[in-house]
């Protein structure tokens, strides 16, 4: 696990490989607070360092990223793994040379670009759902939701003030997966909903996207990744159709209820993890202003009158008509 206070130097001089090359690195981002990334160039090639730094403990087990991570990339959905060191957690992936990340406009306005990034990020993820890996982290949306609750109230963060109405809605939505036929498990990455096309690299040469970041990756519903990458988007209800047809070759109702109602616990993740963070933030990021439009956002998702009918459709698997209403008992 992770101590906090690994530096770069350290990680260059633990790596056998390195000894004797010309090594130089420099700082990649500053916007996270539980990693330091790097780009270390060894010889003249480049690689990306991943240093877990305080309360990254809070989320991640790092053993169950760095499975996550060789998952991917023997899915061929991400990054070669190069090197990692346990005691630390660090991870050292190969560099994605000839890959250029994503903008989140190039999913909104996609009818913009030659290249249908949309589809083409599904494939992507297609391929890791599909690979029949296993991930030692088993947890669900669900799982993730009650462990987030439970750190807001063990840290005393700021809280939504309709928390017992959510959390009673996430009970109500698990309970009708449930009665859908539950979870078909599959490696998800799980990620954030926050400019989630950053982790998306395109190669146009090869014509092929790699994925990057599996810090939350475990054994979940692939509707967690198909909502977070349409709330990431912010696609609307004919984006939604159009991705769930993409993907599962049919527009099956009760796969688009399920999918909706997967944007509703998507959403609430990224208001927890924003609240939590807030508690232990750092000067260089603003915390709660991105809970904000966080909230604003889940709160009118929540307001969509078919919620009710989508948790009914699972639980009786039954279309909704929205002429004749629910049966009568």
């Amino acid at each position: 696990m992770a101590k906090g206070n690994t530096t770069i130097e350290s990680v260059i001089k633990q790596i056998d490989d390195w000894k004797g090359k010309d090594v130089s690195f420099e700082r990649w981002s500053d916007y996270l607070m539980w990693n330091f990334n790097y780009t270390v160039t060894v010889d003249g090639k480049r690689f990306f360092v991943r240093i877990p730094g305080e309360k990254s403990d809070l989320f991640f087990d790092r053993d169950h990223v760095h499975a996550a991570g060789k998952a991917a990339q023997k899915a061929g959905a991400g990054p070669k793994v190069a090197y990692y060191l346990p005691d630390s957690g660090t991870q050292v992936d190969e560099w994605l040379e000839g890959y250029s990340r994503l903008q989140t406009d190039r999913w909104i306005f996609h009818h913009r670009f030659d290249d249908d990034f949309l589809f083409k990020s599904l494939d992507a993820l297609k391929k890791l759902h599909n690979s029949k890996q296993k991930l030692p982290n088993k947890d669900t949306t669900f799982d993730t939701l009650r462990k987030l609750i439970g750190l807001m109230k063990e840290h005393k963060t700021f809280q939504p003030r309709e928390l017992p109405y959510l959390a009673n809605l996430i009970d109500r939505i698990e309970e009708a997966v449930g009665a859908d036929g539950g979870i078909d498990l599959k490696p998800c990455i799980n990620n954030i909903n926050e400019r989630w096309s950053w982790d998306f690299f395109w190669n146009a040469d090869t014509q092929d996207m790699k994925i990057v970041d599996y810090e939350w990756g475990s054994m979940n519903d692939v509707c967690s990744d198909l909502a977070t990458l349409s709330t990431s988007a912010m696609l609307y209800d004919d984006h939604d159709q159009e991705l769930v047809e993409y993907y599962f070759g049919e527009l099956d109702p009760f796969q688009f209820a399920r999918f909706k109602l997967f944007k509703l616990l998507v959403c609430m993740k990224g208001c927890f993890f924003m609240a939590i963070l807030d508690k232990f933030r750092p000067v260089t990021f603003d915390w709660i202003r991105s809970y904000g439009w966080k909230a604003a956002r889940l709160r009118c998702l929540l307001k969509d009158p078919r919620t009710e009918n989508w948790i009914w459709m699972l639980n009786n698997h039954e279309v909704y008509d929205e002429w004749k209403g629910y049966p009568l008992d």
